[in-house]
């Protein structure tokens, strides 16, 4: 389908379930020059600059605090929006950050 999907999607049959399960992340600035692979270069670059130099490149509190709301983003939207407590959203992270 390259050419008529320009972001990241998935579908599957779940067993159990009547209609199957599907998600679609969209890849903003799309151009000509970006493409799918693109997008995860830079996690790659970090992660094998971790694999090289045994040091993290950013802080472990960012992943788990990205992971952490998504997780009760999730939770709040499968208990009907309802409002949750989100501690780790509390930690202060460095004031060191990575662009790329």
């Amino acid at each position: 389908m390259n050419g008529l999907v320009e972001d990241f999607n998935f579908a599957a049959s779940i067993e159990g379930r009547a209609k199957p399960f599907s998600t679609m992340m969209y890849l903003s600035h799309r151009t000509q020059l970006a493409t799918l692979e693109s997008y995860f270069q830079p996690a790659g670059a970090l992660y094998e600059q971790f694999i090289q130099t045994g040091k993290e490149p950013y802080p472990v509190e960012r992943v788990l605090l990205a992971t952490g709301l998504g997780l009760r983003g999730r939770r709040s939207l499968f208990q009907g929006g309802k409002r949750l407590d989100t501690p780790a959203a509390r930690h202060q992270l460095p004031a060191r950050t990575i662009l790329f």
